[in-house]
């Protein structure tokens, strides 16, 4: 048994076995501490020998420890060969091609449903200018309510809804009801509230007539609140400066326009009565309330317009108070109107755009459409002549620019009416082309029917206030006259601002006359009968047939010749011009 063990021993011992090979580390890198690194190891593994018996680190265990960071060898992608290889391929080639065309495919198909898109939808309309709005609400008529209205309040207008609508008009003009201590109210004396003017919009509009409503945007009423709480919306100031001042009240010439606010140092500026403070328009929390009190009316009454007044007295200079011109007229006067009537915020829609007639004073009409025209608003100018006037100077006051459309009166609540001033021959010719000449008329109630001022006025600025009458002492040929005039003018004239309208005037002769369209005005000044051709007279190409419409009132005309007329002295007619084979148009 010791025998085999020994033997068992000696053939171990003996026995060839393969001796260790020195390890080839020259590609392994060393870490920090001298010792290697697996070099195919991307985590940094790290071999550390440990102390065998004797301390020789030959022998024994390895402790093998593994870096915490791992480097990750970033991606740099294809290299130029690599690339090289697919560019050819006809794969690729053809998905570039494709991919190529698609883009393309779909950049057209989406400009052009944006084109399509911009054709088919609804337009946003330009506001109306004050032009259009013009040509499609005119001629006006202006009533003054507590002497038109029969029983002095407004729902009592609705009776007379048809009589305004047979006289021809597009739009009336309702005044003075609006009340100075509050703004968004009608004046108490007038009955009703703001649903009272609504529901008298909507009959006026029910019969194809629009309405304005008359504004004073100059001064409020001493009650308003305003007045006391808002102290910066009027114009004051100190007592002892405004002593030497030389401004006197519109309302009554020999009084101050300046009055003393009891318990202070300040006065109050007044151009019309001593309880009208005016408005102090550089300041601009008074602006806005103004443009806030006209949205107002605007949007809860459905009306189309206004017709501001007394607008020549908004700004003054009060640095000039011994210059009397200081306070009307001002350069800023326009810009405050363009503020006023600014409805970015009235969301009004796009189909209602609101305008503004105005009043201006002190002007001739030359110089308020060169002060006062806007895009919004435009002025009312009054024709003025000699109780004579002849051919001439009707032609003056009739002349118009290019693109320009003038709105024109000749009676108002301040001013004589034109029935007095003039003969009553005079002033139906003074109608007749006042209606039909290029531009619009603004009729002033009782005009029609031939109403006189019946005595002295009791306020300057109320000379023709009178009451007016329905009943049969009524001039009812001139009624009739005014009737036929707003038929033809609403019916048979296609008006238009860029329209060429020449009035024409013979220096030997006192005869007027115009052509505009198909129809044509022909008056003669004078007071001796005259023989007129008119196709002659207004050089008219072409042949043509002239039929009579309508004469004025108490006047015959006789044909003598195919459009050769025979016209009375102090007389005019309207006449309608039929070209050769076209229809005969009748009214």
């Amino acid at each position: 048994m010791a025998l085999d063990d020994k033997s068992k021993e000696s053939n171990f011992t003996d026995s060839t076995a393969p001796k260790a090979q020195p390890e080839d580390t020259s590609d392994v890198g060393l870490g920090g501490d001298g010792t290697p690194l697996n070099p195919k190891d991307p985590a940094g593994v790290q071999f550390i020998p440990a102390s065998g018996r004797g301390g020789d680190p030959q022998n024994g265990d390895a402790k093998v420890e593994i870096g915490d960071a791992i480097a990750v060898t970033p991606f740099v992608g294809l290299g130029k060969e690599d690339l090289m290889k697919f560019a050819n391929d006809p794969f690729w080639v053809r998905l570039r091609w494709i991919l190529f065309i698609l883009f393309w495919v779909l950049w057209v198909a989406m400009l052009a449903g944006a084109i399509v898109i911009i054709i088919l939808a609804p337009k946003c309309k330009d506001p109306k200018s004050v032009t259009q709005q013009i040509v499609e609400n005119g001629p006006f008529y202006q009533i003054y309510l507590k002497s038109f209205s029969p029983n002095g309040n407004l729902d009592g207008l609705k009776d007379k809804v048809s009589y305004i609508k047979d006289l021809g008009v597009k739009s009336v003009i309702i005044s003075d009801v609006v009340d100075k201590t509050d703004f968004k109210k009608l004046d108490k004396n007038f009955g009703g509230d703001v649903s009272t003017l609504k529901n008298v919009v909507e009959e006026f509009n029910k019969n194809d007539v629009r309405v304005i409503l008359q504004f004073i945007p100059n001064h409020s009423g001493k009650n308003n609140p305003w007045f006391s709480e808002n102290r910066e919306y009027y114009v004051t100031k100190s007592t002892e400066d405004v002593a030497k001042s030389t401004w006197k009240s519109v309302s009554n010439p020999t009084e101050s326009a300046w009055t003393a606010i009891e318990n202070t140092t300040l006065s109050y500026l007044h151009q019309f009565g001593a309880d009208e403070p005016d408005f102090n328009y550089k300041n601009d929390g008074l602006v806005s309330a103004m443009n806030d009190v006209l949205k107002h009316w605007f949007k809860e009454t459905g009306i189309d317009g206004f017709l501001l007044s007394d607008v020549s007295y908004l700004l003054e200079n009060l640095n000039q108070l011994e210059n009397v011109n200081a306070t009307i007229n001002q350069k800023g006067n326009k810009q405050i109107l363009e503020k006023l009537l600014n409805d970015k915020e009235w969301e009004a829609g796009e189909e209602r755009s609101p305008f503004a007639l105005l009043d201006v004073t002190g002007l001739t009409g030359k110089q308020a459409l060169e002060d006062y025209a806007g895009k919004k608003f435009t002025p009312i100018v009054t024709v003025e002549l000699n109780p004579n006037f002849n051919a001439a100077d009707l032609k003056s006051q009739f002349e118009s620019k290019e693109n320009q459309y003038v709105l024109r009166r000749l009676s108002s609540p301040r001013t004589q009416r034109f029935n007095e001033k003039y003969s009553k021959e005079r002033a139906n010719i003074l109608t007749m082309v006042s209606y039909l000449a290029k531009g619009e008329l603004v009729v002033y109630y009782g005009d029609e029917v031939g109403l006189e001022q019946s005595g002295a006025a009791q306020n300057p600025l109320e000379v023709s206030v009178e009451p007016m009458k329905f009943d049969s002492s009524v001039d009812s040929s001139k009624l009739n006259f005014y009737k036929e005039l707003g038929k033809i003018s609403k019916t048979n004239l296609k008006k238009s601002a860029d329209e060429d309208v020449d009035i024409v005037v013979k220096n030997d002769t006192d005869i007027l006359a115009f052509k505009r369209g198909d129809i044509i005005v022909v008056a003669n000044l004078g007071n001796q009968e005259e023989t007129v051709d008119v196709k002659e007279f207004l050089k008219i190409e072409g042949a043509g047939e002239y039929h009579k419409i309508l004469p004025t009132p108490g006047q015959t005309f006789e044909e003598v010749s195919p459009g050769k007329f025979r016209l009375p002295g102090l007389s005019g007619v309207v006449l309608h011009h039929q070209k050769q084979d076209a229809p005969a148009t009748t009214t």
